[in-house]
């Protein structure tokens, strides 16, 4: 029982909150969110709102950290009901948070 008790102690030592991002995680970000944002150049209205989705897409996996299944998810999904579910998997203060800057960039005026 004591042996258990240290396994326990060591791992929640070793599993603290990470203060930065891997090194290579900004760089699995944008790709996800270049294909997840590529994904929607097939729907004509949308066509202009890419280059801001993906730029929104990109902070938002670098700043809140998102995990390699989060990223994984945008990476291969595949227009807007995917993107969708991707976010779902996100905790609901990122997801809103995520929600309510899509909304801003969806919303926007096309520039002329």
């Amino acid at each position: 029982m004591k042996t258990l008790a240290m396994l326990v102690l060591v791992l929640a030592a070793c599993g603290g909150k990470k203060d930065s991002a891997p090194a290579s995680a900004s760089s699995s970000c944008a790709d996800a969110a270049h294909a997840a944002a590529a994904s929607l150049t097939a729907s004509p209205q949308l066509a202009d709102k890419v280059s801001g989705l993906e730029a929104v897409l990109a902070k938002h996996c670098t700043d809140d950290k998102w995990s390699s299944d989060v990223i994984a998810c945008y990476h291969d999904a595949n227009g807007m009901m995917a993107i969708k579910a991707c976010r779902q998997k996100l905790p609901k203060d990122q997801a809103d948070k995520l929600l309510a800057d899509e909304i801003g960039v969806m919303s926007a005026a096309p520039a002329k």
